[in-house]
Parts: C-alpha cells; structure tokens; sequence
C-alpha cells in the first residue's frame, strides 16, 4: 500500500480534529489555522505552510507564535494525519500539533 505525499499545500487541505488536544487543524491554498474547542479555549493560531517531502513547516504572522517556525514530519494513515515535531520554539503549537488528528468530512 503506497502512503499519500503530500508533495504540495493542494495535495494536503481539509480539516482534522484532535479530541486529544481539543482543537481541529485546517489546512488549506492560504495557509493554516488551528482552533481551540472548550471553556478556556484560546486565539486561533493561523499561518503560513511550506510542505518538502514528508516534513510541513509552520509559519505564524502574530498571535503566540509569531515568525516562530515549525518543522514537523508529517506521516499519513488513509486521510488521517500525525505530526511530529522536529522542530518548534512555539511551545503552544508544539504542544497541540504533536498528536494524532482524524479527518473530518465536511
């Protein structure tokens, strides 16, 4: 069975969602954003991807991760993601990118 590249941003938009983190991740032609469910639930973190081979970079433009980039490998299950960290001084997004996340049809 051949994994899916996600050899372009095009390649890799939808939405997924980490009941583990409490947030849903959207990627898409712009960019990304992710967004916090519940009751202390904080700003949405958006941004800027660059996708080389298997590893996504994430670019922010303000809020907590401002130019803060963040390199993740990025390994595919069918239309479900996991990212993981190689890199990111953003503690918040480290903290709720490096999980599991299930696609969601929309």
């Amino acid at each position: 069975s051949q994994q899916p590249k996600a050899k372009s941003q095009e390649s890799l938009s939808g939405s997924w969602l980490s009941t583990e983190q409490g947030a849903s991740l959207t990627i898409d032609n712009y960019g990304y954003r992710i967004d916090f469910f519940g009751v202390d639930a904080s700003e949405p973190i958006i941004g800027k991807i660059i996708i080389d081979d298997k590893n996504i970079i994430f670019n922010s433009d303000d809020g907590s991760c401002r130019n803060t980039e963040g390199k993740y490998k990025i390994t595919f299950n069918k239309k479900d993601i996991r990212l993981i960290c190689k890199d990111d001084e953003c503690t918040k997004r480290r903290n709720v990118l490096e999980a599991d996340w299930e696609w969601i049809e929309i």
